[in-house]
């Protein structure tokens, strides 16, 4: 008989959703004030009576087996303030070995944004919640799992520094194209980067990623509002191959055959001893209590089916890492790679810079698909980086520390009310909540996008502050900051050309939207009114950019005694850059709310989503990376009076209101 090792694994975050509203309460700024929010998922889950957490461990309980828990500090302050009996429960499983702790990132930070001791101690703070304050005893051997599975070899220093000794690693590509020797280990863990005592433990990406499939086919009308719409678009890679993906919707039944017959084919295809690891979004785009159904019914299935041929054995990591670690004969491959992460999955990811197909797809209408994620593996959040390396250059100069230098504890004793945190601590919680991955990726909406603008807002809001009061005088010197770093050019220019997409490739199917729906007049006027601010704003940007880039120039050149002066122009430029980004979303957000045909935009959103190919954000950042210092000052020269003649054609007659 063969025995064949199973380790369950989930991922939960959620994001501060009340933070958004409380910062807002506090800026100097009546229309940020009166700012569109948006809902708090974890106190609505509570209202409508559902608890993914409680079915995570009566899922556990049915199976007798244990599971692993990765959970962000915000999803886990959260369930400790607004369900507090849950986070009793949640405590006692972690200390009876129903759940088994892999640690993350504190405030779901992403690979492609964070760096440094920042990164080191957003993993300690997540290890400070859980051993701290719920009082687990650390695993023997620590594990870790990235921020949406994305590890970049330059960043495993940090994570060693966390003292992890394993990471979750993602599937290779088939291809060889986003890891360097092909293949590789897959039912086996390995060492990985340049340590030989890192491990990397393999998450099997059939297991953990066709989930979706039968979620997909049996709600179909759920997942219309994700943009899969059967009969109008290609949602599995068969279908872009030409292939029928057969009937649906299917029941629950059908569901757990289809599942269960892709964990047959990974149970027969593993060797003996190896290991099948599902790790995946404990939530599931709200789909999380189907997926452990059909989990939970999918394996007993398979167990009982198996039962002369297999023997299953669900483990922890620890229970695994501890039989491999001491088999003397066993021999640990190694494994070089640059970045990695889990995406593309299976299903195609529809943003609004355009359509990526999903993994198994190698060409799309004349242009390779794999090319996309081999050259940029974090193309679903590196768009965030301009901005970020805007804001780490500011910390840089004011010599500022990215790290938040407080605990776990604090944290939640303070419940993240930044206005009682030391100043440089909010400084560090406001930068470090810009580099969260779901401010930027996959499907960000407007609201999860402004968030970062608002965050931005504020860094620019108390360092200003510190220059015009002294309160924090230690910030400035008599000459300005203590040694103050010019922006990189190509970074200026990402602030602008991102907007292309953030705001005008948004405004661009709103307004075909409206040519084609129907709506009434009076819906019409209004959300013509709204996107009308819009345009306003987004031109005011650019306007603001080349101001910022012209101030970044003079302060190289400048004299001395003028370089303060300049130093706080360039903040008060970048804090109403923030402020106009924010807006412009938020005005995007009320046209939305103008339109009484929701379903009818989102088709024509996804439609104009799906157009878009390749992607526009590859051909961007693409363009800005190989941009010489040359090319970057022609950028502004070539654009400068374009922009101050468009800025002032669209204000004419503009009125105060909409300033």
């Amino acid at each position: 008989m063969k025995d064949v090792f199973v380790i369950i694994a989930f991922h939960a975050h959620e994001p501060l959703w009340d933070m958004h509203p409380y910062l807002l309460s506090k800026a100097d700024d009546i229309y940020m004030r009166n700012g569109v929010t948006g809902k708090n998922y974890v106190r609505e889950r509570e209202f409508f009576g559902r608890n993914i957490y409680i079915e995570c461990l009566n899922f556990a309980r049915r199976l007798n087996i244990p599971v692993t828990l990765e959970a962000s500090n915000e999803l886990l302050f959260q369930i400790h303030k607004f369900r507090p009996e849950t986070f009793s429960i949640l405590e006692e499983a972690y200390k009876s070995g129903v759940i088994y702790p892999v640690f993350g990132n504190a405030h779901h930070t992403h690979a492609a944004l964070i760096d440094g001791e920042a990164m080191t101690e957003e993993i300690t703070q997540n290890i400070q919640f859980l051993t701290d304050i719920l009082q687990i005893p650390k695993p023997r051997y620590l594990g870790y799992f990235p921020t949406e599975d994305s590890i970049d070899v330059r960043k495993l220093e940090w994570i060693k520094r966390a003292s992890v000794d394993y990471v979750i690693f993602p599937a290779f590509g088939d291809d060889g194209s986003r890891v360097h020797n092909q293949g590789g280990p897959s039912y086996e863990p390995f060492t990985i980067g340049n340590y030989q005592d890192l491990i990397g433990l393999p998450r099997n990406f059939p297991i953990s990623q066709e989930i979706w499939r039968p979620i997909t086919l049996m709600k179909e009308e759920q997942v219309f509002w994700q943009g899969y719409m059967f009969g109008t678009y290609e949602v599995f890679p068969e279908q872009y191959r030409g292939e029928d993906v057969g009937k649906h919707p299917i029941s629950m039944d059908e569901a757990v055959a289809m599942y269960r017959n892709v964990l047959r084919t990974e149970a027969e295809r593993c060797h003996h001893n190896g290991l099948l690891m599902y790790m995946q979004d404990l939530e599931l785009m709200d789909f999380g209590e189907d997926a452990l159904k059909i989990l939970g019914e999918a394996w007993m299935g398979l167990i009982e089916e198996k039962k002369k041929d297999i023997n299953f054995c669900f483990v922890t990591p620890d229970e695994y890492l501890t039989r491999k670690i001491y088999q003397k004969d066993y021999y640990w491959q190694h494994l070089e790679f640059d970045k990695i992460s889990w995406a593309p999955e299976i299903r195609p990811v529809l943003r609004p810079d355009g359509h990526y197909p999903p993994r198994g797809v190698k060409e799309w209408r004349g242009h390779s698909v794999e090319n996309i994620f081999k050259e940029h593996p974090f193309i679903f959040w590196e768009p965030g980086k301009y901005f970020t390396e805007i804001y780490r250059s500011l910390f840089r100069s004011f010599c500022l520390d990215e790290k938040i230098n407080m605990s776990a504890r604090a944290l939640l004793f303070k419940e993240y009310d930044l206005a009682s945190f030391p100043i440089e601590s909010r400084l560090a919680m406001h930068f470090r909540l810009i580099q969260r991955a779901c401010n930027w990726g996959w499907r960000p909406d407007e609201d999860r996008q402004k968030r970062p603008f608002l965050h931005g807002y504020f860094i620019a809001y108390h360092l200003i502050n510190a220059y015009e009061k002294g309160g924090e005088a230690k910030l400035w010197t008599d000459s300005g900051a203590p040694d103050w770093q010019p922006f990189d050019q190509k970074n200026l220019i990402g602030l602008e050309r991102s907007l292309d997409v953030y705001i005008g490739e948004r405004l661009a199917f709103l307004e075909e939207g409206l040519s084609v729906l129907g709506e009434p007049e009076q819906n019409v006027k209004n959300a013509q009114r709204e996107m009308a601010l819009a345009r306003n704003l987004r031109v005011h940007c650019s306007h603001v950019v080349y101001e910022i880039y012209n101030l970044n120039h003079q302060i190289s050149v400048c004299a001395p005694e003028q370089k303060k002066i300049l130093q706080a122009e360039i903040l008060l430029k970048l804090k109403m850059y923030c402020r106009l980004v924010y807006l412009a979303a938020d005005q995007i957000q009320r046209t939305w709310m103008s339109i009484s045909d929701t379903a009818g935009m989102v088709r024509v959103m996804y439609r104009c989503n799906h157009k878009n190919w390749p992607p526009k954000f590859v051909s961007i950042i693409n363009e800005i990376d190989n941009m010489s210092d040359l090319d970057a000052k022609r950028f502004f020269a070539g654009k400068e009076g374009d922009c101050l003649r468009k800025a002032k054609q669209r204000l004419s007659g503009r009125t105060k209101t909409e300033a």
